[in-house]
């Protein structure tokens, strides 16, 4: 996504945990704005605006033709749109209308239940917003309408995730290039295996060590953790399987970690297995990718808010003397992390 100069303040977690958990209706129309962007101040990014959240939408997938097609009437856009674009959108923004892709899950099936959000910029504005979740069809596709104010798009991304949890957020750059936008590349879900050790809750505000399933390890603080603390899991994905780092450099390392949150004003220290026997006293840099929620304090500056699919360099960690961890990273944010020499 673009960078923009200015991203002060923090958005409100409860807005957004209502947005993300929500089931979605199908109407996604110019008032279902989630959260404008506006260049990064996130003051306004309460992610309960208009398209909050709803008992009564129902995101499951409806029979259609006497049931012999799946179809979901909340996944797909049926009414028609004016595609018209506005003189005003110029290059580098696309005028952008319609986003039509697909959801696999883990097991490269398509992701029945899944939801999607798209974040994006657009040229005449300079402003961004992350859309209201729209749920997945049956078949793995989604849908969505794109709002008249963000339509003249510079850059766009797609957040999806699982209803029933158990997956990590997953974030994929769209390249936007038509009208009636078509992403070939289906979004992959990567399953998340709950920690092997989870010390009990205890005293909420001392520290302690969850160690995941191939030896990772995060101190966690449960006060300071603001999503469950006996959900959190975590999986090493392999790069090529990573779509924001495709044509990238080579990493050592990533990780996806569940469930998604910012950690405002606070780091939780890890340490991670020396799985590609990097030479002890070897020192990587460490890197975060933006999400809906991922601020970074930043020492003599304002705190940054890493944006959607943005991998952030954040600090440093070293090989430890026996080779066997690597020490010294602290996460600003719950999401995906990576590091390479």
């Amino acid at each position: 996504m673009r960078l923009f100069e200015t991203k002060t303040g923090l958005i409100s977690l409860i807005g957004v945990l209502a947005a993300t958990s929500m089931a979605c209706s199908g109407s996604n129309s110019d008032d279902d704005i989630d959260a404008p962007r506006d260049g990064g101040t996130t003051s306004a990014r309460d992610a309960g605006v208009d398209g909050g959240a709803g008992s009564d939408r129902d995101a499951g997938p409806a029979p259609r033709d006497g049931g012999t097609v799946p179809f979901d009437s909340g996944c797909l856009i049926e009414d028609n749109v004016d595609l018209t674009p506005d003189p005003a959108c110029a290059a580098p923004g696309v005028w952008t209308v319609k986003v039509t892709g697909s959801v696999e899950d883990p097991e490269g099936n398509p992701a029945d239940g899944a939801l999607v959000n798209i974040c994006l910029s657009d040229e005449r504005s300079q402003q961004g917003a992350c859309l209201p979740p729209r749920p997945v069809c049956a078949d793995g596709r989604y849908q969505v309408l794109i709002p008249e104010p963000y339509r003249c798009t510079i850059d766009a991304v797609a957040r999806a995730f699982a209803q029933s949890g158990g997956t990590a957020f997953t974030y994929c750059d769209i390249e936007t290039s038509d009208v009636e936008l078509t992403v070939t590349e289906p979004v992959a879900l990567f399953r998340t295996t709950p920690a092997t050790t989870l010390p009990p809750e205890g005293d909420e505000t001392m520290s302690r060590t969850v160690v995941f399933a191939d030896g990772l390890e995060m101190d966690v603080v449960p006060e300071d953790f603001p999503a469950p603390y006996e959900e959190l899991a975590a999986t090493r994905v392999p790069q090529a399987e990573v779509c924001t780092l495709a044509g990238g450099p080579a990493y050592d390392g990533i990780y996806a970690l569940s469930p998604e949150t910012d950690l405002p004003g606070l780091t939780f220290p890890i340490r991670i297995p020396n799985t590609t026997n990097l030479a002890a006293g070897t020192t990587v840099r460490t890197y975060v990718l933006g999400g809906l929620l991922c601020s970074v304090e930043r020492p003599g500056m304002d705190e940054y808010l890493v944006s959607e699919s943005e991998w952030y360099e954040f600090g440093t960690a070293q090989v430890s003397a026996d080779g066997t961890m690597i020490e010294g990273a602290a996460l600003p944010c719950v999401g995906w992390f990576a590091y390479r020499q």
